[in-house]
C-alpha cells in the first residue's frame, strides 16, 4: 500500500504497515534521537480521543487555540517565529513523554514524526498556557480570579491590561529559555512542539508489540 494512501485512511492501519512507515519515512526523527534499531529513548507521548489503534495525523498549519486569548496566542506565534522561525502554536503538535500528562487528553498514543520536523521545547514548562494563566491569575483582584476564559477575555478587552499581560508573557517566555535540541535527552515533563506535516500515532498498548515486530523484521 502507498503511504499516500495511507494518509487518506487512517482507520485500517496494520501494524505491519505501522513498522514500515516508521522505517522508512521517520529517517529525520531516527537520526534526531540517534536510533540505532534498540528502542531504548524515551517515545514522545500524546493523548487523543476516539482514534484508531494506528494512524496517520496530520497536523494543522493554521491551530486555533480552545482556552488561550487570541492575542496572547498570536504574541507566542510571534515571538516562536522570530526565535525559531516556526510558528509553534498554531503550526505544531503538542507531545510529552509524560504518559500521566498525555492521559489528560484521551488515550495515550506514542508519536513519530514523519519526514523532516522541528521541535522545541522549555526544561522549566509542561504546559505553556496554565504557567501563563496563573502568573496572571496571581497579579489580579479577586474580581477575575478565577481566570475562567470568558474573564480572561473581558480582562484583555482593555489596552492597559493587555499590555500588562503581554509583558508577563514575554518574562515568562524569555525566563524559560526555549531550545530546540537534545530531543533523546528531555526528561518526562516539558510540553514539546513538534513542527512536521504528519505523524504515525500508535496506542500505548500496542507499543510493545510494534517495537518486537520492528526488530523481528529489520533485525
Amino acid at each position: 500500500m502507498k503511504l499516500t494512501t495511507l494518509y487518506e485512511s487512517n482507520s485500517d492501519l496494520s501494524l505491519e504497515e505501522a513498522v514500515k512507515i516508521f522505517h522508512n519515512e521517520c529517517k529525520p526523527f531516527q537520526k534526531e534521537i540517534g536510533f540505532d534499531g534498540i528502542f531504548d529513548f524515551k517515545p514522545l507521548k500524546r493523548g487523543m480521543k476516539n482514534k484508531p489503534s494506528l494512524l496517520i495525523g496530520n497536523v494543522r498549519p493554521d491551530r486555533k487555540p480552545t482556552d488561550t486569548p487570541l492575542p496572547i496566542h498570536e504574541f507566542m506565534d510571534n515571538w516562536f517565529y522570530k526565535k525559531f522561525g516556526v510558528r509553534f502554536r498554531s503550526n505544531a503538535m503538542f507531545a510529552t513523554k509524560s504518559q500521566g500528562s498525555a492521559r489528560l487528553y484521551g488515550d495515550v498514543y506514542i508519536v513519530f514524526p514523519i519526514g523532516e520536523f522541528k521541535y522545541c521545547y522549555s526544561s522549566t514548562i509542561d504546559d505553556l498556557y496554565a504557567t501563563i494563566a496563573n502568573k496572571i491569575e496571581s497579579k489580579l483582584s479577586s474580581h477575575y480570579a478565577p481566570l475562567t476564559k470568558e474573564k480572561f477575555n473581558d480582562f484583555l478587552s482593555d489596552e492597559d491590561n493587555l499590555k500588562f499581560a503581554l509583558d508577563i508573557v514575554e518574562k515568562i517566555l524569555t525566563e524559560s529559555k526555549y531550545v530546540d535540541n537534545d530531543l533523546k535527552y528531555v526528561s518526562y515533563n516539558p510540553e514539546i512542539m513538534i513542527n512536521c506535516k504528519s505523524y504515525l500515532a500508535i496506542k500505548s498498548d500496542l507499543y510493545d508489540d510494534f517495537t518486537k515486530l520492528y526488530q523481528k523484521t529489520y533485525k
